[in-house]
């Protein structure tokens, strides 16, 4: 194990001794700490062209808060491991971040991921109506292919997020939150030195575009930074007002002695929302907007453009007097657009969800149910010069994001007090999910959960 895994996990560790302090303690009476442990997976041909058509990942996440005096303190730890079988092309850690200078082969093959994250935060004592806090977010994941010529990648990424709040009518429970963002990731990818498979390098640039060679030896590297800023208004617990907007740039490279630039990626996002609550009904509607686009410096102009546009309104219901019900719908709308050049390719399409759920508790057994179906209001698929990953991915892409389905979801919850406290427990839950297209086109996921609160 890497010297940075260990130091990572004592550090959490040391943190989550302070953080789950016994709540017994006469120092802090409201300090608290959860653990869960799931396994669980996915099968089915309705997919994604890159993602794996059978997968497996099991786990454990932790987190907990403390007061040191008027100082709060909080902590998240978590490890994934995942085992995926038949993963077509690529050879990058996430092929669907959105940038598209990825980079794969003509083989299929398993795949091994490992992946922990941890985030510590804390908020500073108030001085009169303000608050102030700081969070870090910390991740890195490696993973491989199991089979010939093996590519692989190593991933991290650094969030710092300071916030600040102002309470500026403490009887009506007024406030405004400000925070900021700056995100850093770095991946590395490798491929190559050692093969007896007959098979190229495609290396894509865009929505279909890609150029095509043997494979010998290549790395490649993305670096990613990312700004962003949110502004929070909420009043009296009944009225929510939330803005943001973040803008990201990646630059992917290739080679490691006399790197050389492939291309630049950047994206700008905004998301508005507006929400209103009361004892019995919650509503909120929601706007998000993309636009990407990429400088493509192997053929020297900007090759592809993205922009997409989702709107949503939600409607929860819940009975104050028996709180053993709750339920909601939700309606959707999502448009997106893609372009590029090279290919000659137009990609179009516009999607309505509408999707409700039910929850039913009895004693100490909890079942939430769901129901989802997409319908695709048109799509427009135009390739002038197709290239290969038209074929391999962008084409089965957009058909799977053009589809009608129906989505389905029972999860099964029960809770076992523990004698003695008061409002420790521990729980196990049960998820059921399948997304159906038609009778032989289906994905079915499942989980088990283990947990604690102690």
């Amino acid at each position: 194990m890497e010297r940075r895994y260990i130091f990572l996990i004592a550090i959490v560790i040391a943190t989550k001794i302070t953080v789950c302090r016994s709540q017994s303690s006469s120092e802090d009476s409201s300090s608290s700490g959860r653990i869960e442990v799931f396994s669980g997976g996915e099968t089915g041909s309705f997919r994604k062209a890159m993602e794996a058509e059978n997968l497996f990942n099991l786990g454990f996440l932790t987190n907990g808060q403390t007061y040191l005096g008027e100082w709060k303190l909080e902590g998240r730890f978590g490890y994934r491991g995942r085992f995926e079988r038949n993963i077509l092309f690529s050879g990058i850690s996430d092929p669907y971040n959105g940038n598209p200078f990825l980079w794969g082969d003509t083989l299929s093959g398993n795949w091994q991921r490992d992946a922990i994250r941890t985030q510590v935060s804390m908020t500073l004592p108030a001085f009169r109506n303000w608050t102030v806090g700081l969070a870090l977010d910390y991740a890195t994941s490696t993973g491989a292919r199991l089979s010939e010529p093996k590519p692989f990648f190593r991933y991290r990424y650094i969030r710092i997020n300071p916030t600040f709040q102002w309470d500026f009518s403490e009887g009506l429970l007024n406030k405004i939150i400000l925070e900021l963002s700056y995100s850093s990731a770095f991946e590395e990818n490798e491929i190559g030195y050692s093969t007896v498979n007959n098979t190229y390098l495609i290396r894509g640039r865009g929505y279909g575009s890609a150029i095509k060679g043997p494979i010998r030896a290549l790395d490649r590297r993305r670096n990613v930074n990312i700004f962003g800023i949110q502004l929070n208004w909420t009043l009296s617990h009944k009225w929510k007002v939330d803005g943001s907007m973040d803008f990201c740039r990646e630059e992917v490279s290739d080679g490691i002695a006399n790197p050389q630039t492939d291309g630049l990626y950047s994206r700008t996002s905004g998301r508005g929302l507006i929400a209103y609550n009361t004892e019995n009904v919650g509503l909120d509607a929601s706007i998000d907007v993309h636009r990407a686009g990429t400088e493509d410096y192997a053929y020297g102009f900007k090759n592809w453009y993205h922009n997409s546009l989702g709107l949503k309104i939600n409607m929860d219901f819940g009975t104050p007097v028996n709180d053993h019900l709750s339920s909601g719908i939700s309606l959707s709308f999502l448009t997106e657009s893609s372009r590029d050049h090279i290919v000659d390719g137009v990609f179009e399409f516009s999607n309505v969800v509408l999707s409700g759920f039910h929850t039913i508790s009895w004693n100490k057994l909890r079942v939430f149910f769901f129901i989802g179906y997409q319908y695709n209001l048109n799509a427009n698929m135009e390739v002038g010069n197709p290239d290969v990953l038209n074929r391999l991915i962008y084409g089965p892409d957009f058909f799977y994001r053009s589809a009608n389905y129906l989505q389905l979801k029972l999860a099964p919850r029960i809770d076992f007090p523990i004698n003695g406290t008061d409002g420790n427990h521990y729980w196990v839950e049960f998820e059921n999910g399948i997304c159906l297209k038609d009778p032989s086109s289906a994905r079915y996921v499942f989980a088990v959960t283990l947990g604690s609160i102690l």
